[in-house]
């Protein structure tokens, strides 16, 4: 419903004058046109692109590498720490492993 706006004339008699509300400046707002503009590659983007593609066969068969010698790795480092204490027992007798400073009853 459009609002009806009173004005007086020389008469004084309120003359109703029907204002669209899309002509008013205050409650419309302007036709947006977006134009989406994809930037071309410059040199720097472009040899960073390259270099990556070049080495992505190799960083595939680093992570290959890398998840068939964790296991390896781990297991010799359990066995390393699993000798040293044995040998630490054989050195110290007396000492208990995993035993507290301060023993309470």
């Amino acid at each position: 419903m459009l609002p009806a706006v009173f004005a007086t004339t020389e008469d004084n008699k309120p003359v109703p004058i029907v204002v669209d509300r899309d002509a008013l400046s205050l409650y419309t707002t302007p036709k947006e046109t977006f134009n989406y503009v994809e930037t071309e590659a410059g040199k720097l983007e472009s040899g960073i692109a390259g270099i990556r593609t070049s080495l992505e066969p190799y960083s595939a068969w680093c992570q290959d590498v890398y998840g068939n010698i964790r296991p390896k790795v781990q297991r010799v480092t359990r066995f390393g720490n699993e000798g040293y204490v044995a040998l630490d027992k054989l050195v110290r007798p007396g000492k208990k492993q995993n035993s507290p400073s301060d023993p309470k009853p």
